[in-house]
């Protein structure tokens, strides 16, 4: 008869929320809620032992740390290497302040930070110092999305510059087709599972919108 009972044991949704279990005798069982990230054991300051690329590092104690909101080109793809040696110059053996947004770490286990460094007597966002040195492209990505404009700025003044990354690129007529983060080309294999897709006439629209390119498609 238990194995009964518990077999019907259901659960009363809101919204998709679980806010309790009723009993097959009608009690209400309260649901215990999820625990929240104790934010005060995450690092607020670290040495960066390494750089990975230009948009990841490793910290002391040999964390991974995802700098949020930009994106470095990758392995075989142009300036790449410039990027790695701009953050290998610029961060390896110094000290750095993290500062954290909605999520603090993703999928792979690696912290999402804001990267902050004392330079002539002052800090300076190092988020936003590669991307205006025209080494990786604004990468808004929510909910992290506290310095979104900020770097949008910085990236448009290297953009119409021609610095870094920009050196070789045109306006590209398109018609490419947006997502939340990313363009890509009419033809590309992720393009049916956006939810709601963009129409984006050139390059130049997506970047302002704030996307970066596909890195399958390569538009």
């Amino acid at each position: 008869m238990r194995t009964r009972q518990a077999a019907i044991l259901g659960a009363v949704l809101i919204g998709g929320a679980v806010l309790f279990l009723v009993r097959p005798d009608g009690q209400r069982i309260p649901r215990t809620p999820d625990p929240v990230p104790d934010r005060a054991s995450l690092p607020q300051q670290a040495r960066v032992e390494r750089a990975l690329d230009g948009d990841s590092v490793i910290i002391s104690g040999g964390r991974q740390v995802r700098l949020i909101g930009i994106d470095a080109p990758e392995r075989g793809e142009p300036l790449a290497d410039e990027a790695r040696e701009w953050a290998r110059s610029k961060l390896e053996g110094r000290w750095v302040r993290l500062e954290y947004d909605e999520e603090t770490s993703d999928r792979y286990g690696r912290l999402l930070a804001y990267l902050w460094l004392e330079q002539a007597g002052q800090e300076v966002l190092v988020n936003e110092e590669i991307v205006g040195q025209g080494l990786a492209r604004s990468y808004p990505y929510p909910p992290n999305l506290r310095y979104r404009n900020r770097i949008a700025r910085v990236e448009k003044k290297a953009r119409e510059a021609r610095d870094g990354i920009w050196q070789a690129d045109s306006p590209g007529r398109g018609p490419f087709v947006g997502s939340a983060s990313r363009f890509h080309r009419p033809t590309c294999e992720h393009v049916l599972k956006i939810r709601k897709p963009r129409n984006l006439p050139t390059r130049n629209d997506a970047f302002e919108a704030g996307l970066s390119p596909c890195r399958t498609c390569k538009p």
